[in-house]
Order: C-alpha cells, then structure tokens, then sequence
C-alpha cells in the first residue's frame, strides 16, 4: 500500500494579499500539496483485514456544523468543524468523499497538516503503540471542507465512548482573524483554535473569510446578522437553515467589525446592528455566556462597547464587553510585530499574534465556564 500523507509542522506562511475584503486569495497560500488517496479497500479480499466505521457511529463526536443528512457521508461547513473520536488498535485511516486539507491530532502530539487529500488515507503510517487512541480530524480552512465517508481501523479494533458526554463547546463568531487567515494551519492556527484547547474545551468557529456584520457590507451580500442562521457559509448562492438544537454553546465570542469597515459602513449603523445581533443571540441561546471583543486594532471601539453596555441596560446580565487593548502591537507600522507583514496594513495577526491574544483570552473566559451562575432573568 502507499502512503502519501505529507506531515508538516510549520511556523507561518506569509502571502503578498492585502485587504481584509478581499480574502479568497489567502486560500492560494497552501504550498504544500500531495495525494493521499490509497487504494486500500478497491480489493474486496483486503476489507476482512480491516474495521471500517460508518459516520454514524455513536462513538464519533461532531463539532461545528455538519450536514448529517446522508448517512453514508457526514459534511462539515463553516471554520472549525472537526470529528472526534477515541479507538483502540495501532493504524486508523479516514475516507473522504472529496479533496480537502486536513489539520489532524492523535492523542497529545500536535496537530499535522493533510495536504490536498482524497479517498482512503492513512493517519497513522508509522503506526501507534497499543492502547486507545484520541483522533481529532478538522479542515484547515473553512473553504477546505470535510466529505466524511468514515474510518478504518485494524481488524480487531473498535471505537470506543467518549471520556465526556457533556462536554463544555465555546463558539467564536467572526472573519478571516477568526479563521486564521494567512497563517498555513488556518483555523488551527486561529486565535479561537488556541484558546479554546487553552481553555480544554470543545469549539467551533462560525467565521468566513471577508464577511462582515451587516448585510449589503463586507465582500459577500450578506453579513452575519444572516449567514449566522445558515448551514453553509456565504460562499453557497443557496443554502438551508441552520438547527440551533443541535448544540448549545457555553460561551460565544464575538469579533466582528473589519470587513464594515473596510466597506465604510456608517458608525451609527454598525452600532445599531450589532446591538439586534447581540440581542438574536440571546434569543437563540437564552442562557450563554457572550463575549463582544474589542477588535485588535480598535476599530469600532466605542460602538462595540456602546452595544454591549446597551444590551446591559435592556437586563442582560450574561453579555460582556472584552477590552482588548495592548494585546497586540504593530498594526499599521513598518514593523507589524504580532501582525502579518504585507504591501499595506493587514488585520491579519501572526502567528505569533493569535497566540498571544488567546493566552489573554482563556483566562478572561475561564470563570465564566468554571462556574455554575443564575439564569439570565
């Protein structure tokens, strides 16, 4: 059998884009490539070596938004989708039903880059040691999605329960600083990504490269204050509603406002609606702790606090503004420190910049996810 799954632990790619409203093209930044189709499993004499998992399977947990609609190929949209499951045996291959670039963790090793793989591949080519195993398989971008046809072990080995049935899910809302944009690991490498294994918690990323708050703003013709509602993200002309029952978020933070105001959307505006999407939050998830950051490089400073202390006023007592000032330095200079360096100033951070801003994230939402509070009244 071959194997062609290429690992790589990168720092950063930086790419020669600029414009935080024009973001498609971060996705030409992937320049690592490989086929990682096998064909393992053509041969009906080789399937009794091998347990092969349906996606259906109890012990695979989802994260983020899947379309679960065809049993046989589970399909995950929006940034920070990833599949999670526990498995005993040494080798584990996953099937996809399209080509993708996966950011894949087994157990506490770090998370690898899959480049531009279909069909059978192997995760594990130079296989585990004995014991059960923790996979996590997620898609580097939000563009990057997983067809999920499922997964082949050894053939005595199974999947077994998650450790935890309730675990604790964060959910950021937000754009390509949220989806890691310019960084090689994408949602990996976001800021979101970081904090939320900071915080040792489940998440997910509902963020799309070059979309803004409002509708009519931003590089897609609808903002959030829509898109939040759907499956898939803008980039799909027709899409189906999202079921807001099929997880409930602990937390969710949001960091919106860059693409508005690349767009020169009215301050006043922008106030306004961020004030009606705090308040369609609330009504979604009635008890959820909400974060409004303060965009790293203070745009919309007193308009994204304005909005949170106006929900504040209306008796939210679960809605909190995250002062973010000094997190970062650099934007705009000739030295852009924690932010990518490009021809003109980008919002993008580094790296480097992610990190540190999710070292000063976990602990600000840590006592909002250790403790116990009232209900909203």
């Amino acid at each position: 059998m071959k194997k062609y799954a290429i690992f790589f632990i990168v720092t950063a790619l930086l790419i020669s884009t600029s414009g935080c409203a024009n973001e498609k093209a971060f996705y030409a930044a992937e320049a690592i490539s490989g086929a990682g189709h096998a064909p393992l499993l053509d041969n009906s004499a080789e399937i009794d070596q091998f347990t092969v998992v349906k996606p259906a399977d109890p012990n695979i947990e989802y994260y983020g938004r899947w379309d679960k609609s065809d049993p046989d190929s589970y399909h995950s949209y929006w940034g920070g989708a990833y599949l999670k499951v526990r498995f005993t045996g040494a080798n584990v291959q996953i099937k996809l039903n399209k080509a993708t670039t996966l950011l894949v963790k087994i157990d506490d090793a770090a998370d690898k880059l899959f480049s531009n793989v279909n069909g059978t591949v192997d995760l594990t080519p130079d296989g585990l040691p004995p014991g059960t195993h923790t996979l996590r398989v997620a898609a580097q971008f939000d563009q990057k999605e997983i067809a999920f046809n499922g997964l082949v072990f050894d053939a005595e080995a199974t999947t077994v329960a998650p450790s935890s049935s309730n675990n604790k899910i964060v959910e950021f809302i937000g754009d390509s600083i949220t989806t890691g944009a310019d960084t090689t690991y994408g949602n990996g490498a976001a800021f979101a990504w970081v904090a939320g294994d900071l915080l040792g918690v489940e998440h997910t990323q509902i963020s799309d490269p070059g979309i803004a708050l409002v509708d009519g703003y931003g590089a897609h013709p609808v903002g959030m204050e829509s898109a939040y509602s759907k499956l898939q993200t803008p980039n799909y002309t027709t899409t189906s509603n999202w079921d807001f029952s099929t997880y409930t978020p602990a937390a969710i933070v949001v960091n919106l406002g860059s693409n508005d105001h690349y767009t020169d959307i009215d301050p006043a505006l922008f106030q306004s609606r961020y004030i009606d999407f705090l308040a369609y939050l609330r009504h979604i998830y009635p008890n959820t702790e909400i974060f409004s950051l303060r965009l790293f490089n203070g745009w919309f400073e007193t308009e994204v606090k304005n909005a949170v202390d106006a929900r504040i006023a209306a008796g939210d007592a679960k809605v909190h503004y995250i002062d973010t000032s000094g997190w970062l330095e650099g934007y705009g200079t000739a030295n852009p420190v924690d932010y990518v360096k490009k021809s003109s100033p980008s919002v993008h951070p580094s790296p480097l910049g992610h990190a540190k801003v999710a070292k000063q994230l976990a602990p600000a939402l840590k006592p909002y996810l250790d403790s116990t509070r009232s209900p909203n009244p």
